[in-house]
């Protein structure tokens, strides 16, 4: 779940993590997001007064040489090199919103909630198994 706020009221996204299709009828009570302790929230931000962070390599030589991944075999063929040169510049300045291991990251629940579908059926039919006269139904309540 996504959740900006402006002028104290907030517009939510919810994510769907589990990949299964739902269909959530325009204007349907969903459910109720409860505030977390403040330690269960990250922020992200901007790296950029960091310098580039160097190590020293031993090889009799003692050269310096740069941590950061080589991104340049990741990038699009179809970039020109300015575009190439800005998403290598984003990267550089953003390198701490990324992990650093190859062991996946973990997911933790941001926000606790419960679904209430008051007398509505509960939410777990996939979309393939909505009849062409449901989906039709359906789209009309959307576009109303």
């Amino acid at each position: 779940m996504i959740s900006s706020y402006h002028n104290v009221q907030s517009e939510i996204w919810i994510t769907n993590f589990q990949s299964g299709n739902h269909i959530i009828p325009k204007g349907m009570y969903i459910g109720l997001a409860e505030p977390l302790d403040e330690g269960h929230l990250c922020v992200t931000s901007d790296t950029s007064h960091v310098p580039d962070m160097k190590h020293e390599v031993s090889d009799g030589n003692k050269r310096q040489e740069n941590i950061l991944m080589d991104c340049s075999l990741m990038m699009s063929p179809e970039l020109n090199d300015e575009q190439k040169s800005q998403l290598a510049e984003l990267l550089r300045i953003f390198s701490g919103i990324f992990t650093k291991t190859d062991k996946l990251a973990t997911i933790g629940t941001n926000v606790k909630h419960r679904i209430h579908t008051g007398n509505h059926a509960s939410i777990n039919q996939r979309s393939y198994r909505v009849s062409l006269t449901e989906r039709r139904i359906v789209r009309s309540a959307e576009n109303a």
